[in-house]
């Protein structure tokens, strides 16, 4: 009896720092979460479903320890087509740039759909959030981000949402890139 008390006590603590450690890296994103992913269940908000997804399929335990896996974090979920052969680079100075091919027309896909941009740099645990940079049609977003990201690692995601914000690709991880 008093090994399965340990062992659920065990368990609960587990599940509570898992919780806290998802809880917050994704609240400083839940506006846009709660815009883009996915669409409501019942009771449950597009953050709680962005929660419960994230805990699911972007959280390991190393060490005892929860550990986000950011190629495996989606910032939008939707049904919106998203971009075609993305990719990015520096752009000099702390600026990137980010190209993709004109896919506009392929099923939902308007050229007139918006490109925003998520950055995470986990050394400083602080997001950035580009939203409505460029149109679908432009295939080019310069995506600058403040000083105190020099030196430093930043991850990027992208999606796209439609002008009436009634829809959403699902994000795409871009990588991690080192700001000069």
């Amino acid at each position: 009896y008093k090994i399965n008390l340990i062992k659920n006590g065990w368990l609960y603590w587990q599940r509570r720092i898992k919780f806290k450690k998802v809880i917050g890296f994704l609240q400083p994103i839940r506006p846009i979460l709660n815009l883009y992913f996915g669409n409501r269940v019942g009771l449950k908000s597009r953050y709680n479903i962005a929660t419960s997804y994230t805990l699911s399929n972007a959280l390991e335990m190393v060490n005892d320890l929860p550990v986000i896996v950011l190629e495996r974090v989606l910032v939008s979920k939707g049904d919106l087509v998203g971009f075609l052969q993305p990719t990015i680079d520096t752009a000099g100075g702390d600026t990137f740039q980010m190209n993709w091919e004109d896919n506009s027309g392929q099923g939902n896909a308007q050229p007139s759909d918006l490109v925003n941009v998520i950055c995470y740099c986990e050394e400083l645990n602080s997001f950035e959030v580009l939203q409505s940079i460029e149109s679908r049609d432009v295939l080019v977003a310069h995506i600058p981000l403040p000083t105190y990201y020099n030196g430093k690692k930043v991850n990027f995601w992208a999606f796209l949402n439609s002008e009436t914000k009634a829809m959403a690709s699902t994000s795409i991880y871009l990588g991690e890139y080192m700001v000069v």
